[in-house]
């Protein structure tokens, strides 16, 4: 699957922003949410920081596990902020415009075809570290 070299409808304001890989999965995104996830995505992409050092994007295939780690350094944070301030991440359910299954299905093959080992496996990894780090924080208690 190759990206189109055009940026999806209602993300030409952060189109500079976007990789070649990461262009083509909002292709896949738009045919998987709902309007109001893709504007949550576009709000995500416009409130990123931009990388520095390797980053992601320039992972290569042969990547070393201190590269691998690093990078994983650098992308829990990020995925912690956007699952705190988008918790419907994590139970997307809501906000599919196709069964969860398909959209699984559609996704995985996706992230696939556009990166690397590499790239998947630190993915992984800063997924389940942020995840690790927002289920060690404390539950607050409901207000009286």
């Amino acid at each position: 699957m190759r990206g189109s070299p055009d940026v999806p409808r209602g993300f030409e304001t952060v189109a500079s922003r976007l990789s070649s890989a990461a262009n083509a999965l909002i292709h896949v995104y738009t045919q998987l949410y709902s309007r109001d996830a893709l504007a949550d995505l576009r709000r995500m992409i416009e409130e990123a920081p931009t990388s520095s050092g390797i980053g992601f994007d320039a992972l290569p295939v042969d990547a070393d596990e201190v590269t691998r780690q690093r990078v994983v350094e650098e992308l829990t944070p990020e995925i912690v902020r956007q699952l705190r301030r988008y918790p419907w991440l994590t139970e997307p359910g809501a906000h599919l415009s196709k069964s969860e299954q398909v959209t699984r299905e559609m996704f995985a093959e996706a992230v696939v075809e556009l990166y690397n080992p590499a790239q998947i496996d630190v993915l992984r990894r800063a997924s389940l570290a942020a995840r690790a780090e927002l289920d060690r924080e404390p539950v607050s208690a409901p207000p009286d």
